[in-house]
């Protein structure tokens, strides 16, 4: 789960590419004000969740705790992106991607998954 989500660490081209990869996505986001464009961006989001809440589920989480669990990955994971376009300075790059990447690992899935 962590690696679709979070990833190997990626370079400062990788950065360049992922943020291009997401930018149609984050140009949508940006025009949430609009009514088509808002109920599309709820369906995508709650798929998204869905999404993570099953696999927290299939881990062995009770309900509860799989759905803010997905909820706080989510969050960090759409969070990423706009920081990667807003202050994409402070995105770690190499090592200390890892090390951030290990702590994200460590904070969002159960101790056995994490490793």
């Amino acid at each position: 789960l962590g690696e679709e989500v979070f990833g190997d660490a990626p370079d400062v081209v990788e950065f360049g590419k992922v943020f291009l990869d997401r930018g149609v996505e984050l140009a949508i986001s940006d025009a949430a004000d609009d009514d088509i464009v808002r109920s599309f961006l709820r369906r995508v989001t709650e798929h998204r969740i869905g999404y993570l809440e099953e696999c927290f589920r299939e881990l062995g989480l009770p309900t509860e705790e799989a759905r803010h669990r997905a909820i706080l990955i989510y969050a960090a994971y759409a969070g990423t992106f706009k920081l990667l376009r807003d202050a994409p300075d402070l995105m770690p790059r190499g090592k200390d991607y890892e090390a951030y990447r290990r702590h994200l690992l460590s904070t969002f899935l159960p101790e056995d998954e994490a490793g």
